[in-house]
């Protein structure tokens, strides 16, 4: 392999072609798929034996093993040559095998150049005129059509018919084993929602695991297949940012936001209904189901039926866990994108050079099963490029200022973004089709048919729904095949569509609403992502993301508040110390054994030290007599040090030197109380104490 990172995967991905006459393109083993290898020449094998580097990665049912070799072995086929390689699911007559598109696939001279295919995705690419699984298809539609399968096409050239893109998994772990070292924090109203973390010691793993086929007309399903190895590479020594959250803050960010917006809360539980209704996790391929659910929703629409919208418009976030957890990795994946985007922006970086990587206990998309909620952003080289040392020196030098300055741009950008889509979509609602042509008006019906302000079908949906329609009026009605031609293919090179029927439907793309509350121009990555090409548009959000980084944004530009009501005193003082990952310092001019009996949980429970410095006790008796006497008997068996000094005069909690408490935090008996708090997430706040504190003991 020559090219280098994450470009060399997506440079060298199976399946793809890499030249024309003679036809080449790579052909490694499928998963579940056997081969048959009818080459005249050239190696059967797709790599060399010598490999620069190999490795297993842990997936949920077992270790995959990841090769980077030393040799790609590309395919040739030229005309003339009856070579071929076919790939074919054993046991056709099985009903369980034609549940996941494709089941036969040929790679020849023919087959490439007349690409004879299955509309619905189960056969790729074959030679033969008639469908070569049409005997054992449980899909097969009338058996006298010409190709023995009215869903059989032909003719059509393979490169014009798909587009190819690898599902590239990446990796991220610190290989020293320890957590970053914390360098900021960000709160959320009066507790922390994310720490900034900065390591140098990581090791990035990318390997393609899958590869989707990408239909380019609409009237076409798509397909994937697995690879039995991956193939890919892993860097070590790499520079990386962690944005590391506290779940429970991070709920109480994603319900607020939803909750404060229709739209929100219309476009998240639109696609938590098509994408994960019934899902355990949040996976990485479910969007061939989640658009052919989008398409029956479209089609209802456009027959006057709204249901797919009023379901969406009932998704309770807070009484169903399994839409909260979509929602929360949802925020997560498109807030990846949002910061290695704008980093990238900032400092002129390549994309290639920034990767990011993302954990949720309830996301699939990482390669083992994780208990905490993070995005990492890293660099992609050994000793890293410069960037996130850079952008770290900034955040210390100029603290959250430097937070502040990175995404104003991003919240700017997504709410013009934001206005003029929804511009788009309320003049489609209002148009008068009365002087157009009767099929703009099936599009925009298909478009507005979830009876909305805010949401509406895919483009893609919108197509396939109108062509269905017109499909069954053609069988019943003789409906014209120029209108077919137009809707299932490129609508600019629609040959022999008249000229009506195409500006028609030219023009309403043109004024549709094609952002699906993400897109390629705001959160929807075409290359580099977790998730797969049909996967991304449902598990993005710009109206999340623009909701969760105002939020923040707020946040940022005051960082230190202060917050007068009546508390959950153990709750709030559970969230601080929780979120510690080091050293908590603790100054209180009076303990409780119960405030004790916390400390030492978390100390136990979290593994962190802790410093608390309070006053002598004028007694033997009462509470702050007993709870001293605690932190005395803790010193022998944890690693809580206790010093009294009677000079204290506030009570002041830190948290790894990213954060302040100032107040009562002190837990008694009761459950909550009234009592004023400041929160200061200012980093030469948290460093003048620290000094004042260490001065003091």
């Amino acid at each position: 392999m020559s090219k280098k990172g994450i470009s060399a995967l997506y440079g060298y991905t199976p399946f793809q072609l890499r030249d024309t006459e003679p036809f080449e393109l790579l052909l490694p083993p499928i998963n579940y798929l056997k081969t048959e290898d009818h080459r005249l020449y050239g190696s059967s094998n797709y790599r060399s034996q010598g490999t620069r580097d190999k490795y297993e990665v842990p997936l949920d049912a077992f270790d995959k093993t990841v090769v980077q070799p030393m040799v790609l072995n590309f395919s040739q086929f030229v005309a003339g040559s009856e070579s071929k390689v076919i790939y074919e699911r054993e046991s056709l007559g099985s009903k369980s095998v034609w549940q996941y598109p494709p089941v036969h696939m040929e790679f020849s001279h023919d087959s490439l150049s007349h690409t004879n295919h299955c509309r619905k995705a189960f056969v790729i690419a074959s030679s033969e005129y008639k469908c070569p699984v049409r005997q054992q298809c449980p899909h097969q539609k009338n058996p006298q059509a010409e190709g023995g399968c009215s869903e059989y096409r032909h003719g059509e050239r393979y490169d014009r018919l798909y587009k190819i893109y690898p599902n590239v998994l990446q990796h991220y772990a610190d290989s020293s084993g320890g957590e970053p070292e914390r360098i900021g924090a960000v709160r959320y109203q009066d507790r922390p929602l994310f720490s900034i973390g900065l390591a140098d010691k990581g090791e990035f793993r990318a390997y393609i695991d899958e590869v989707s086929f990408n239909s380019q007309p609409s009237y076409m399903w798509s397909g994937s297949v697995f690879l039995s190895e991956g193939i890919g590479f892993r860097t070590r020594q790499v520079n990386s940012l962690e944005l590391d959250f506290q779940e429970e803050v991070l709920t109480d960010l994603v319900l607020d936001v939803i909750d404060s917006s229709t739209r929100i809360e219309e476009w998240l539980g639109l696609k938590y209904l098509l994408y994960h209704e019934d899902q355990d996790q949040v996976d990485r391929k479910n969007g061939f189901n989640a658009f052919d659910k989008m398409e029956e929703g479209a089609a209802a629409g456009l027959m006057g039926d709204p249901n797919l919208g009023e379901r969406a418009r009932r998704v309770d976030f807070e009484d169903n866990e399994d839409a909260l957890d979509f929602a929360e990795v949802t925020l997560l994946h498109t807030l990846s994108h949002l910061f290695r985007d704008r980093l990238c922006m900032r400092f002129g970086a390549e994309k290639d050079h920034l990767g990011y990587y993302l954990e949720h206990p309830a996301s699939d998309v990482q390669t083992s099963t994780s208990d905490k909620s993070r995005v990492v952003v890293f660099e992609t080289a050994v000793g890293g490029f410069g960037y996130l040392s850079e952008f770290s020196g900034q955040l210390v030098d100029n603290g959250l200022e430097t937070v502040e300055d990175l995404i104003t741009p991003v919240v700017e950008f997504l709410t013009a973004h934001e206005q003029d889509v929804q511009g788009k979509y309320n003049s489609l609602e209002s148009r008068n089709f009365e002087e157009e042509h009767a099929h703009a008006e099936l599009m925009a019906r298909a478009f507005t048919g979830l009876d909305s302000d805010h949401i509406y079908p895919h483009a893609k949906s919108v197509r396939r729904a109108v062509y269905e329609y017109l499909t069954e009026a053609e069988e019943s009605e003789d409906t014209s095949e120029t209108v077919l031609d137009d809707l299932s293919g490129d609508v600019d090179a629609a040959e022999v569509a008249d000229d009506e029927s195409r500006n028609s439907i030219r023009d309403i793309l043109r004024d549709a609403p094609l952002c699906w509350d993400g897109c390629q121009h705001c959160v929807e990555e075409t290359q580099e992502c977790s998730f797969l090409t049909f996967d991304r548009p449902f598990v993005s959000s710009r109206s999340l993301g623009r909701g969760a980084l105002s939020e923040i944004l707020q946040a940022v530009d005051t960082p230190n508040q202060t917050f007068s009501s009546g508390f959950d005193t153990e709750g709030l003082l559970y969230d601080y110390l929780s979120f510690a990952r080091e050293e908590v310092l603790i100054q209180s001019t009076e303990l409780t054994p119960r405030f004790v009996e916390m400390i030492e949980s978390s100390i136990l429970e979290f593994d962190i030290d802790a410093t608390l410095l309070t006053v002598e006790p004028d007694s033997e008796n009462g509470d702050h007599s007993k709870a001293v006497q605690n932190c005395e008997n803790l010193q022998e068996t944890t690693s809580l040090s206790l010093v009294t000094n009677d000079e204290i005069t506030e009570n002041v909690l830190s948290i790894d030197g990213v954060c302040l408490v100032r107040g009562d935090l002190k837990p008694s008996t009761t459950a909550s109380f009234d009592a004023t708090i400041e929160v200061d997430f200012q980093l030469d706040s948290c460093s003048i104490f620290e000094d004042e504190f260490r001065n003091r003991i």
